[in-house]
């Protein structure tokens, strides 16, 4: 039974795997055509499917891990800090207790 998958988010591995299966097969079809022509053999055409296939996961791969941290920091700039929470003016959202009050 194959899983749900939520088409919403981001999929990152599957992109990465999309890509580098287009990649190849455009060097398998350029490959296709050279072989014909004689001016390569199938052993190079396949060698090259499979680097320029690496080549593509592999960065697909950085982008997957960088771009998260790049929005997460962007995000943190306009995220309320739980340790402080302050409005856009810098008033405090939850007043700060009085240490007198809760001697009790």
């Amino acid at each position: 039974m194959a899983a749900h998958v939520d088409e919403t988010r981001p999929q990152p591995v599957i992109d990465a795997a999309k890509v580098a299966g287009a990649v190849s097969g455009v060097v398998v079809a350029v490959g296709g055509v050279l072989l014909l022509l004689g001016y390569a053999t199938a052993e190079d055409v396949q060698g090259w499917s499979v680097a320029l296939g690496g080549v593509v996961t592999a960065g697909m791969t950085a982008v997957s891990v960088i771009l998260p941290i790049i929005k997460g920091q962007a995000a943190a700039e306009v995220v309320t800090p739980l340790s402080a929470p302050q409005d856009n003016d810098g008033t405090p959202l939850v007043p700060e207790p009085d240490p007198y009050e809760m001697r009790g």
